[in-house]
């Protein structure tokens, strides 16, 4: 190839790969990429130690706790949200109080719609007729966390099988699910 600013050189067009319009050899292409980040892996474990002591103080180097390292993602709508979720989720009784929350679990939470799943078909009847309390008091005892909908799913511990003569197929219709 011709340099630069000689008679028939070759000038870059729109589509031509980088290496051939900047005139770089393909075959050191990945040698000079990762040369720089393989620089620290070629050190012995002496040279390592070496520069870590000599870097000792500087700014940078300073341990700090974990809040300090955490405080700027909380302030991530995103983050937020997901600490209101832990929250809801560890204090669900709190919340709740002691019976409804022994009686049902909190299963995951979507735009605004939160989902509970309760133990007994009962159980599913009654909190269906709670839920706009539920939702009240979720959104005033959780900051952070906009409940727009409380949905009440099926309970799911429900069988009729009995062992290993059960029949396979369909099952038992009624009104459990």
């Amino acid at each position: 190839m011709s340099r630069h600013g000689e008679a028939g050189a070759e000038q870059p067009t729109p589509g031509m790969p980088v290496a051939q319009a900047l005139r770089l050899d393909p075959t050191l292409l990945p040698e000079q990429i990762f040369a720089v980040y393989c620089s620290d892996a070629a050190l012995d474990d002496d040279e390592r130690r070496q520069k870590a002591h000599d870097s000792f103080g500087k700014p940078g180097r300073d341990p700090i706790t974990i809040s300090t390292a955490l405080m700027p993602m909380m302030d991530d709508p995103v983050w937020r949200r997901g600490m209101a979720v832990a929250q809801l989720s560890q204090n669900w009784e709190q919340i709740v109080g002691a019976a409804i929350a022994a009686n049902c679990r909190p299963v995951s939470y979507k735009d605004g719609v939160l989902t509970i799943r309760p133990l007994s078909t009962v159980w599913g009847q009654q909190l269906t007729f709670m839920a706009p309390q539920i939702k009240q008091a979720l959104n005033s005892r959780v900051k952070g966390l906009d409940v727009t909908e409380v949905k009440v799913t099926a309970a799911s511990s429900i069988t009729f099988r009995r062992g290993k003569w059960d029949v396979k197929g369909r099952g038992v219709r009624d009104t459990y699910f």
